[in-house]
């Protein structure tokens, strides 16, 4: 257990969880929407503007929208039997995808 979070709970939460600094002095765990910020804020541009709006956000009001999205993420996005792979054009934006 790390974090003060096992493996089986961090399942049924239904959540995302980041370690910012692992194995480091500064190591810490983001969750929920703490994480969809810290994500932004890293895609720059205007994921950072939207970013920094959200951190103004209170945490907790954050969270239950994270939540709300999270229960209805199927409904919103679809549900695929195996993940989608980007368009051709699409794939130098991810890791490990080359075209052959």
């Amino acid at each position: 257990m790390r974090h003060g979070i096992n493996r089986e709970a961090m399942i049924l939460q239904n959540s995302i969880y980041l370690v910012l600094h692992p194995n480091s002095p500064q190591e810490r765990l983001l969750l929920r929407s703490d994480v969809t910020v810290h994500s932004l804020l890293l895609l720059g541009r205007a994921w950072k503007v939207l970013g920094r709006c959200l951190e103004i956000v209170p945490q907790f009001v954050r969270d239950a929208g994270y939540t709300l999205m999270a229960r209805n993420r199927f409904r919103l996005a679809g549900k695929y039997e195996a993940c989608p792979l980007p368009a051709a054009k699409d794939r130098g934006k991810f890791l490990g995808i080359t075209d052959s």
